[in-house]
Protein backbone atom coordinates (compact mmCIF):
# COMPACT_ATOMS: atom_id res chain seq x y z
CA UNK A 1 0.00 0.00 0.00
CA UNK A 2 1.33 3.24 -0.90
CA UNK A 3 -0.25 7.10 -0.25
CA UNK A 4 -2.66 6.46 -3.37
CA UNK A 5 -4.44 3.23 -2.31
CA UNK A 6 -4.33 4.57 1.05
CA UNK A 7 -6.62 7.51 0.26
CA UNK A 8 -8.59 5.42 -2.65
CA UNK A 9 -11.38 2.71 -2.28
CA UNK A 10 -12.21 0.75 -5.76
CA UNK A 11 -15.62 2.47 -5.27
CA UNK A 12 -13.87 6.03 -6.37
CA UNK A 13 -13.46 4.54 -9.54
CA UNK A 14 -15.55 4.62 -12.62
CA UNK A 15 -14.21 3.36 -16.05
CA UNK A 16 -15.56 4.63 -19.76
CA UNK A 17 -17.56 7.28 -18.40
CA UNK A 18 -19.65 9.74 -20.86
CA UNK A 19 -18.17 13.20 -20.20
CA UNK A 20 -18.41 15.94 -23.22
CA UNK A 21 -16.55 18.69 -21.69
CA UNK A 22 -14.56 19.37 -18.08
CA UNK A 23 -17.56 20.69 -16.63
CA UNK A 24 -19.27 17.21 -16.71
CA UNK A 25 -16.36 15.21 -16.12
CA UNK A 26 -16.00 17.54 -12.86
CA UNK A 27 -20.21 16.93 -12.17
CA UNK A 28 -19.25 12.82 -12.70
CA UNK A 29 -16.30 13.25 -9.65
CA UNK A 30 -18.36 15.34 -7.60
CA UNK A 31 -21.14 12.89 -7.95
CA UNK A 32 -18.78 10.29 -6.28
CA UNK A 33 -17.45 12.50 -3.37
CA UNK A 34 -21.36 13.02 -2.32
CA UNK A 35 -22.00 9.60 -2.89
CA UNK A 36 -18.94 8.20 -0.70
CA UNK A 37 -18.54 10.53 1.91
CA UNK A 38 -21.51 13.25 1.95
CA UNK A 39 -19.45 16.19 1.10
CA UNK A 40 -22.03 18.29 -1.13
CA UNK A 41 -21.70 17.89 -5.30
CA UNK A 42 -21.57 21.72 -5.49
CA UNK A 43 -18.79 22.26 -3.19
CA UNK A 44 -16.72 19.60 -4.88
CA UNK A 45 -17.41 21.13 -8.06
CA UNK A 46 -16.45 24.62 -7.14
CA UNK A 47 -13.59 23.22 -5.01
CA UNK A 48 -12.30 21.78 -8.41
CA UNK A 49 -13.11 24.97 -10.74
CA UNK A 50 -11.35 27.09 -8.24
CA UNK A 51 -8.15 25.47 -8.80
CA UNK A 52 -8.92 25.06 -12.67
CA UNK A 53 -8.68 28.92 -13.03
CA UNK A 54 -5.00 29.14 -11.64
CA UNK A 55 -4.16 27.24 -14.30
CA UNK A 56 -5.00 23.72 -16.15
CA UNK A 57 -4.27 20.20 -14.00
CA UNK A 58 -3.54 18.49 -17.27
CA UNK A 59 -0.31 16.78 -17.24
CA UNK A 60 -0.26 16.42 -21.01
CA UNK A 61 -0.18 12.73 -22.63
CA UNK A 62 -3.96 12.01 -21.82
CA UNK A 63 -4.11 12.38 -17.70
CA UNK A 64 -4.71 15.44 -15.74
CA UNK A 65 -4.86 15.40 -11.79
CA UNK A 66 -7.69 18.03 -10.89
CA UNK A 67 -7.73 18.43 -6.95
CA UNK A 68 -9.46 21.22 -4.63
CA UNK A 69 -9.28 22.02 -1.08
CA UNK A 70 -12.56 21.32 1.03
CA UNK A 71 -13.30 23.09 4.32
CA UNK A 72 -13.94 20.94 7.60
CA UNK A 73 -12.62 18.20 5.66
CA UNK A 74 -10.80 15.58 7.80
CA UNK A 75 -9.23 12.81 5.51
CA UNK A 76 -7.69 13.42 1.74
CA UNK A 77 -9.97 11.55 -0.87
CA UNK A 78 -8.68 10.44 -4.57
CA UNK A 79 -11.12 9.58 -7.42
CA UNK A 80 -10.41 8.16 -11.00
CA UNK A 81 -12.31 8.93 -13.52
CA UNK A 82 -11.74 7.31 -17.11
CA UNK A 83 -13.49 8.59 -20.25
CA UNK A 84 -15.11 6.81 -23.03
CA UNK A 85 -13.90 9.22 -24.97
CA UNK A 86 -10.73 12.14 -24.35
CA UNK A 87 -11.52 15.67 -23.40
CA UNK A 88 -10.32 19.31 -24.35
CA UNK A 89 -8.48 20.10 -20.99
CA UNK A 90 -6.21 22.99 -22.16
CA UNK A 91 -3.32 20.25 -21.62
CA UNK A 92 0.66 21.30 -22.02
CA UNK A 93 0.87 19.11 -24.84
CA UNK A 94 -2.95 19.86 -26.13
CA UNK A 95 -4.00 16.74 -26.18
CA UNK A 96 -7.30 15.66 -24.89
CA UNK A 97 -7.26 14.03 -21.48
CA UNK A 98 -8.99 10.40 -21.10
CA UNK A 99 -8.19 9.82 -17.32
CA UNK A 100 -8.52 12.11 -13.99
CA UNK A 101 -7.20 11.10 -11.07
CA UNK A 102 -8.90 13.83 -8.51
CA UNK A 103 -7.48 14.84 -5.08
CA UNK A 104 -9.72 16.25 -2.46
CA UNK A 105 -7.68 17.18 0.49
CA UNK A 106 -8.59 19.17 3.85
CA UNK A 107 -8.25 23.30 3.80
CA UNK A 108 -5.60 23.33 6.14
CA UNK A 109 -3.24 20.68 4.17
CA UNK A 110 0.21 21.50 2.96
CA UNK A 111 3.03 19.70 2.34
CA UNK A 112 1.02 16.04 2.77
CA UNK A 113 -0.71 17.42 0.03
CA UNK A 114 1.54 18.31 -2.03
CA UNK A 115 3.71 14.84 -1.47
CA UNK A 116 0.51 13.09 -2.67
CA UNK A 117 0.28 15.16 -5.67
CA UNK A 118 3.91 14.31 -6.82
CA UNK A 119 3.44 10.94 -5.94
CA UNK A 120 0.20 10.86 -8.48
CA UNK A 121 2.03 13.05 -10.84
CA UNK A 122 5.25 10.30 -10.59
CA UNK A 123 2.94 7.67 -11.48
CA UNK A 124 1.43 9.05 -14.50
CA UNK A 125 4.54 10.37 -15.74
CA UNK A 126 5.41 6.45 -16.35
CA UNK A 127 4.54 5.42 -19.96
CA UNK A 128 4.13 1.78 -19.07
CA UNK A 129 1.27 2.81 -16.54
CA UNK A 130 -0.54 5.26 -18.57
CA UNK A 131 -0.74 2.32 -21.42
CA UNK A 132 -2.43 0.12 -18.96
CA UNK A 133 -4.45 2.46 -17.18
CA UNK A 134 -6.13 3.37 -20.34
CA UNK A 135 -6.39 -0.48 -21.06
CA UNK A 136 -7.77 -2.22 -17.91
CA UNK A 137 -11.42 -3.50 -17.67
CA UNK A 138 -11.55 -3.30 -14.21
CA UNK A 139 -11.94 -0.80 -11.19
CA UNK A 140 -9.76 -3.54 -8.85
CA UNK A 141 -6.72 -3.59 -11.78
CA UNK A 142 -6.86 0.43 -11.65
CA UNK A 143 -6.53 0.08 -7.89
CA UNK A 144 -4.11 -2.20 -8.52
CA UNK A 145 -1.91 -0.40 -10.58
CA UNK A 146 -1.83 2.67 -8.17
CA UNK A 147 -1.49 0.76 -5.29
CA UNK A 148 2.50 -0.93 -6.66
CA UNK A 149 5.00 0.53 -4.64
CA UNK A 150 6.23 3.98 -5.14
CA UNK A 151 10.13 2.61 -5.40
CA UNK A 152 8.89 1.04 -8.32
CA UNK A 153 11.67 1.74 -11.54
CA UNK A 154 11.01 4.89 -13.38
CA UNK A 155 11.28 2.94 -17.05
CA UNK A 156 10.20 5.19 -19.46
CA UNK A 157 9.70 8.38 -17.48
CA UNK A 158 8.55 11.29 -19.59
CA UNK A 159 10.67 14.34 -18.96
CA UNK A 160 7.96 17.05 -20.59
CA UNK A 161 5.14 15.45 -17.98
CA UNK A 162 7.85 15.50 -14.76
CA UNK A 163 8.27 19.46 -15.95
CA UNK A 164 4.20 19.90 -15.91
CA UNK A 165 4.35 17.93 -12.22
CA UNK A 166 6.69 19.89 -10.88
CA UNK A 167 5.57 23.09 -12.26
CA UNK A 168 1.85 22.19 -10.40
CA UNK A 169 3.55 21.39 -7.18
CA UNK A 170 5.04 24.80 -7.52
CA UNK A 171 1.98 26.18 -8.38
CA UNK A 172 0.32 25.15 -5.01
CA UNK A 173 2.91 26.29 -3.17
CA UNK A 174 2.56 29.68 -4.31
CA UNK A 175 -1.27 29.38 -3.47
CA UNK A 176 -0.04 27.35 -0.03
CA UNK A 177 1.55 30.10 0.56
CA UNK A 178 -0.46 33.00 -0.54
CA UNK A 179 -3.28 31.63 1.72
CA UNK A 180 -0.61 31.74 4.56
CA UNK A 181 -0.23 35.37 4.43
CA UNK A 182 -4.24 36.43 4.06
CA UNK A 183 -4.61 34.03 7.02
CA UNK A 184 -1.74 36.02 9.26
CA UNK A 185 -3.14 39.52 7.84
CA UNK A 186 -6.85 38.51 8.64
CA UNK A 187 -5.34 36.91 12.42
CA UNK A 188 -3.26 40.28 13.06
CA UNK A 189 -4.61 43.47 10.93
CA UNK A 190 -2.50 45.95 12.69
CA UNK A 191 0.63 44.02 11.39
CA UNK A 192 0.07 45.44 7.83
CA UNK A 193 -0.83 48.79 9.19
CA UNK A 194 3.00 48.65 11.09
CA UNK A 195 4.00 48.15 7.61
CA UNK A 196 2.86 50.63 6.13
CA UNK A 197 4.11 53.21 8.56
CA UNK A 198 7.45 52.09 8.40
CA UNK A 199 7.43 52.50 4.61
CA UNK A 200 5.92 56.09 4.79
CA UNK A 201 8.64 56.64 7.48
Amino acid sequence: MNQISANLSQDNILLDVQASSKKRAFEQVAQIFEDQYGIARATVFDSLFARERLGSTALGHGVAIPHGRIPKLEDTHIAVLRLETPIAFDAPDGENVRLLVCLLVPESATQEHLDLLALIAKKLSNEETRRKLFNVETTEEVLSILSESENEPNNGLDSEVDLKAEVEAEADAQVEAEAQVKAEAKADPNSNLEDNKNTDA
